[in-house]
């Protein structure tokens, strides 16, 4: 790893443990940011919270109790699991296994009548990144593991 590769993961690390200091202040048990294609329309959380652009149908997943998972395809694992800042870096192939894996994260690390933050806003833009698909996708994953 280069001096700059190294100061970039320690203003990851940092970044991500402020992220869950944050979360744990304000009694947020799990924050999902999701997105795709960051350099076009992208979720601006991740272009601050993973070290490299994302292509493909990306969620990172951050509780109060400081597990950080991030979702991903093939294409980005590598460069996610060398930056050494996740608890755990999920591979997914299609978009079935996506919905799948997502929803075990989520089941495995969201309490019962836990408080899930996601990235909408109506005056910020760079705290409104969720697409409405992924809202979508989300919505119908957080009804199958029990929140309404």
């Amino acid at each position: 790893m280069t001096h700059q590769a190294d100061d970039y993961k320690i203003i990851l690390e940092k970044r991500l443990i402020r992220a869950c200091g944050a979360m744990q202040k304000s009694n947020i048990d799990v924050w999902i940011s999701t997105g795709r294609e960051t350099h076009l329309l992208g979720e601006p959380s991740l272009i601050f919270l993973t070290p490299c652009l994302v292509f493909t149908r990306t969620a990172l997943v951050l509780t109060a109790g400081g597990k950080r998972i991030i979702l991903c395809a093939p294409v980005e694992a590598e460069e996610l699991e060398a930056a050494g800042v996740y608890t755990e870096v999920a591979v997914y192939r299609g978009r079935a296994e996506f919905e799948r894996k997502l929803q075990d994260i989520l089941a495995g690390c969201t309490p019962a009548n836990g408080t899930i933050a996601l990235n909408t806003s109506p005056l910020d833009a760079t705290s409104d990144g969720l697409s409405h698909s992924d809202y979508l996708l989300l919505s119908d994953i957080m009804k199958r593991i029990g929140f309404t």
